[in-house]
């Protein structure tokens, strides 16, 4: 995108110019990650630079939270990045290196609710990532660390809807959850030649 690439360059030379103002960095990284794929499954010709750029967005973001650490907005950039990051790397068939990347994005977040325990959208973005990480998991067939995953952030958003109960989207992202979680369930039963009860039988079906 040519505005974009206009609104970069002209970012890349305000940061020259003013290296001491770290606002100018930080507007950098979103302005590298801005394009690259959002939640769907895109094809690996259709974003050529993503990684290239998502990955010059990390080293910025990276020497802004070691400079600043207690900027929460930095960290939240960086735990965004780490998660698009994951997104390219998938797609790339990399699983490894999505697994760290994901790995990352949560620590990072963990540490981002524990700070901010009031901050809801912390808390959803916690379920978000786990639900990735889990799905990954699951797909690498390590279904005992997804469930535990998958488990954990159903009961973050049962915990949300329970105090935003007109929050749809947050209703929809529980319901994906609990349906995620009840195929790795069903899978471990399979896998075990039986039919065990749900840990969380709640977590298994939409809230009514």
């Amino acid at each position: 995108d040519d505005n974009l690439a206009k609104a970069a360059a002209v970012l890349e030379q305000l940061t020259r110019d003013f290296p001491d103002i770290p606002e100018y960095r930080h507007d950098l990284c979103e302005t590298y990650a801005t394009d690259a794929p959002r939640g769907r499954r895109s094809r690996p010709e259709d974003e050529p630079d993503a990684e290239q750029r998502l990955r010059k967005a990390m080293d910025l973001s990276n020497r802004l939270v070691a400079e600043h650490p207690n900027v929460a907005d930095y960290q939240t950039s960086q735990v965004h990045l780490n998660h698009k990051l994951a997104r390219v790397l998938r797609d790339t068939d990399r699983p490894s290196e999505t697994e760290e990347c994901l790995r990352r994005a949560l620590a990072l977040q963990k540490s981002l609710v524990a700070r901010f325990p009031d901050v809801s959208s912390y808390q959803t973005w916690l379920a978000v990532i786990q639900e990735s990480l889990a799905k990954l998991l699951r797909d690498r067939r390590q279904l005992a660390e997804a469930r535990t995953l998958l488990e954990s952030s159903v009961a973050l958003l049962e915990q949300q809807v329970s105090r935003e109960p007109r929050d749809g989207p947050i209703h929809g992202l529980l319901k994906n959850q609990q349906e995620v979680l009840a195929e790795v369930v069903a899978r471990m039963d399979e896998g075990n030649g039986s039919r065990s009860a749900p840990r969380r039988t709640g977590a298994l079906r939409p809230n009514e």
